[in-house]
């Protein structure tokens, strides 16, 4: 399957475990706190591979998570799951054996924007999809100037008409850097943003917004190794944030973040420390970045955060992956104000490794998590849980 954010790429510094059969059920992190609830979400008809990269909520009632599967053949196509409150169910994607779908947005109950690619003339060019709650109509966007290749991998959405979307896009030495599309009253805008000094690659993982004048993108870019980047964006343009390494910590990129408001943001993802890579939680408070320790994961090997979600009343809440015994198992932990603390996620039967990629928290104590894992002969399904 397409895979562009670091977490799936075989350019990241945190890699999916190889697969292992194992005879027993395996339990992801254990705490006190709320436990999660497996799910079953479908797949298109004939995939033998699936997975679920990302997901947004608006009610218990209402919930989109976009992914791609792989079907016999090589053949790839995205689709979309909808959650009513007690099930889900396909929907049908336009152009699904020919596009891409990263990230979704959904700011109202029935209204979601989806972004990605497309391959248009044997180039991908990015790609929006929206859904009025019954029909998916898609749009492609024009390139940046030079790109050989482009695509959009995350979105916010204020309101159906007002949405902030980044990505990459490739140039013909191999170089790769990002850019931002804005949407306002039907009509998106290509955005250049600022490029590291001395970085030859770069790359924006997701962007939260409290309002359009307010956004905030993290990803990371290489000089040479791994260094984290955030932007901000204040409307008219975007500026690099400064984002501290955790104190003995290198390698750092960021993953996810989630804005409650202009002065209220976690960036996660992960770094390395003590030659094992951590994961990585930071917070902004309107002024700078502070990193926030992860709960202690003594039998770990590894460990990150791929995604995080955070209510209006403050709460958080991240997932991601930590690796025991050689196998990746689902993570998720909770912010409660002055600290992050485990959680209990399920690991499906039969899993010999599973990793969550997104989560959409409605309140404290209801979120719904997506992800993969994969099974005893290898191959990759979904993975969706819910914590209520």
């Amino acid at each position: 399957m397409i895979k562009k954010t670091a977490w799936r790429t075989g350019a990241a510094r945190v890699a999916v475990a190889v697969a292992m059969a194992v005879p027993v059920v395996l339990v992801g992190a254990q705490a006190a706190d709320a436990a999660w609830a497996l799910q079953n979400p479908p797949v298109p008809a004939g995939a033998i591979g699936s997975s679920l990269d990302d997901v947004s909520c608006t009610t218990g009632s209402s919930c989109v998570a976009i992914g791609n599967s792989e079907l016999s053949g090589s053949v790839f196509v995205t689709f979309a799951d909808a959650w009513n409150g007690s099930s889900w169910t396909l929907e049908s994607i336009p152009n699904a054996s020919n596009s891409d779908l990263s990230g979704v947005s959904c700011p109202f109950a029935g209204i979601c924007i989806a972004v990605g690619d497309v391959l248009q003339g044997g180039v991908l060019v990015p790609l929006v999809e929206r859904s009025n709650g019954s029909t998916w109509t898609a749009t492609s966007l024009p390139a940046p100037a030079g790109a050989t290749s482009s695509f959009l991998i995350s979105d916010s959405c204020v309101s159906g008409t007002k949405c902030t979307a980044v990505g990459i896009y490739r140039t013909a030495p191999g170089n790769q850097f990002i850019f931002a599309e804005t949407l306002n009253n039907g009509i998106w805008k290509l955005h250049s943003m600022v490029h590291p000094k001395d970085a030859h690659n770069n790359q924006l993982n997701k962007v939260s917004c409290t309002s359009p004048t307010s956004c905030i993108a993290v990803g990371y870019y290489l000089s040479p190794s791994f260094t984290l980047l955030a932007e901000q964006w204040n409307g008219s343009k975007w500026s690099i944030m400064t984002t501290p390494e955790p104190s003995g910590g290198s390698s750092g990129l960021f993953e996810g973040v989630a804005c409650r408001n202009a002065s209220g943001c976690f960036a996660v993802g992960s770094y390395t420390a003590s030659s094992k890579n951590q994961a990585l939680a930071e917070f902004w408070n309107g002024t700078k970045w502070t990193p926030k320790a992860a709960a202690p994961l003594s039998s770990a090997s590894a460990a990150g955060f791929a995604g995080v979600s955070c209510t209006t009343f403050g709460p958080c809440t991240a997932v991601g992956f930590e690796r025991k015994h050689a196998h990746d198992l689902a993570l998720a932990e909770h912010w409660n104000g002055t600290s992050w603390k485990l959680q209990s996620t399920v690991i499906p039967p039969g899993a010999s490794t599973s990793s969550m990629a997104a989560v959409s928290c409605r309140s404290n104590v209801d979120c719904t998590a997506v992800g993969f894992y994969v099974n005893s002969t290898g191959d990759d399904l979904v993975l969706a849980e819910q914590n209520t």
